[in-house]
């Protein structure tokens, strides 16, 4: 097997290897992958400076400052709670899961 290549497959997408596993071993499902995201304020000259950074599935988020962790049901309302002291952006690394980027 060569590197990047998972058992003789040469499309190695997400969906390519939920299709695989599934037709080798019907019923199986892959965990859901996480979502990277960044909760950014601005200072004067609306330059982003990140608050907090994290990873986030349905129903929970981490996110992480420094020393600090926050969890919470989603990005959002991580997002919603350093907007009581920030002017804030949530900003999505990663593509919503079934969607290709």
């Amino acid at each position: 097997m060569t590197e990047g290549n998972v058992s003789g497959m040469t499309d190695t997408s997400v969906g390519a290897l939920a299709a695989r596993v599934e037709e080798q071993l019907p019923g199986f499902r892959l965990p859901e992958v996480p979502r990277r995201f960044v909760v950014c304020a601005y200072n004067p000259d609306d330059v982003p400076l990140v608050l907090y950074w994290g990873l986030a599935v349905t129903g929970t988020a981490l996110g992480f400052r420094d020393t600090s962790t926050h969890v919470s049901d989603s990005a959002e309302r991580i997002a919603a709670t350093l907007s009581r002291a920030y002017d804030v952006e949530l900003v999505w690394l990663d593509p919503p899961a079934g969607t290709v980027a």
